[in-house]
Formats: C-alpha cells, structure tokens, sequence
C-alpha cells in the first residue's frame, strides 16, 4: 500500500494533473483548492476512475494559517499518516514594479512563500513520527524565472526565489532526519496562469509534463534509502530565442 500524499492548488493546471499523476500510481491524496465545489467535483472524477484508492478533498486558504492546520489534521484523520508534501498553490500579478501595489506583494508572498513555510511546519513534526526511510518528501514548486530575468515577473520571481532558498535550507537541515526536500525549478508550462506569457503554446511543457516528471521523482525517492532529490529543473525543448516563451 502506497504512502498518502499531500497537494495544495489542486484543482487546476499543474495541481490538477498532479493529482491524477498520484491516483494513477495508487497513492491515497489529500488535496485542495480555493473552492470546495472544484475539489468535491475532482474527487467524484477520482473516485470514479481510481476507486481503490481513497480521496480528502476541502477548500483551503493556504495563506490562511488556522486553515491550513484544520486541513492537516482532518486530512490526516481521514488516509493515517501523510508522507508526501507538494506546494504547488501559486499566485502572481504580472506587471512593471510600479504598478504593482503593497497589497499585491503581500498576497504572493503570503500563499506562494508563507504557505508553504506554513505546511511544512505541520508537516514535519507528522513525518518525523514516520518509519522507514525517507520519513517524507516535500516538493516545492518553483520557476525558472528565478534564474532568468522576465520582464512584468518581478513580484512572482521574488516570492519562488525565497521559496528556492527556503528548500534548500530545509533540506540541509532536514536531510539527516530522512525527510526529503525538492525544489522544482519550472520553465515555460502551458496553464493560462499569466496572460502576458500565453503565446505559442504548443511550444511549452504541459502540465500533464510536470505532473509525471514530479511523481516519478517521487516514486524514485521512495524507493531508495539513500537518495535525496534536493532539485529538478524542467525546461521545454524550445530555443531560449523562440518568441512568448520564458526561457
């Protein structure tokens, strides 16, 4: 019996193809969204297609730190121990740092950075009550545009790149304890997250690309006992010349 996991922002783009990249392996998820009707609604599609394995579906702020307690423990209480963590909830505002406001800066870095600092620290104390090795694996999703300047991307980049050294920080710390710490460096993925990057989509990943790269790093991770992944990056075929693509 697989190991249950755990995934934020799950209901669209990379999330949602994550989670059916877990189900079609036989992991027992734990997810959430925004919305409480687009996770019931995803969870009666699992159901229906992977019945053998058991689903926990709320709505949860990520940013929202008494939310994200309640959706650990239930989740918890519902599939027994957790031993997969994957941030992958994210938000941006693309535009010039002038017309990006105070609040605005604060939203991204409070679900894209905060909550996943906010999960792991439910999280590990869970993992580390774990047997076997590893104890747990986390998985943050991250972007490329840390390491390249995109123009309108300053706000999103700023909050990944603190997300960056966030995971390798929790990975040096961590790693003697057994839990796994990766961070996922994304090129361009074809999700409708920003309109300002929208063109030649036939160019980029799919998200459907990610969701198996990172499942199957997964699964390696679990099956090794010296192993750690600390970072995978995940860049398109594409020329980094190619017009509207972000590499």
């Amino acid at each position: 019996m697989k190991p249950a996991v755990m995934i934020t922002g799950a209901t669209r783009g990379i999330g949602r193809s994550l989670v059916y990249a877990f189900a079609q392996r036989g992991f027992d998820i734990a997810f959430c969204s925004g919305r409480e009707e687009d996770c019931f609604l995803l969870s009666e599609e699992l159901k229906k297609r992977y019945p053998d394995n058991r689903y926990f579906a709320r709505a949860c702020n990520v940013a929202d730190g008494a939310q994200i307690k309640t959706f650990v423990t239930s989740a918890q209480d519902a599939l027994g121990s957790l031993k997969i963590l994957i941030n992958n909830a994210g938000v941006g505002v693309f535009d010039s740092f002038t017309n990006i406001r105070a609040e605005d800066w604060q939203r991204i870095f409070a679900v894209n950075f905060m909550g996943p600092v906010m999960l792991c620290e439910e999280l590990i104390p869970l993992f580390l009550q774990n047997e076997g090795y590893p104890k747990g694996i986390i998985v943050n999703i991250g972007s490329y545009s840390v390491e390249k300047y995109v123009p309108g991307n300053i706000a999103y980049a700023a909050s990944k790149g603190s997300l960056k050294t966030f995971s390798e920080d929790l990975f040096c710390e961590y790693r003697k304890d057994g839990i796994c710490v990766t961070y996922v460096s994304l090129g361009s993925v074809n999700t409708g997250f920003s309109r300002r990057f929208s063109a030649n989509a036939d160019l980029k990943m799919t998200p459907s690309d990610v969701a198996e790269a990172v499942a199957s790093v997964a699964e390696l991770m679990l099956g090794s006992k010296n192993l750690c992944i600390s970072q995978l990056e995940l860049r398109t075929t594409t020329p980094p010349e190619a017009p509207g693509v972000k590499e």
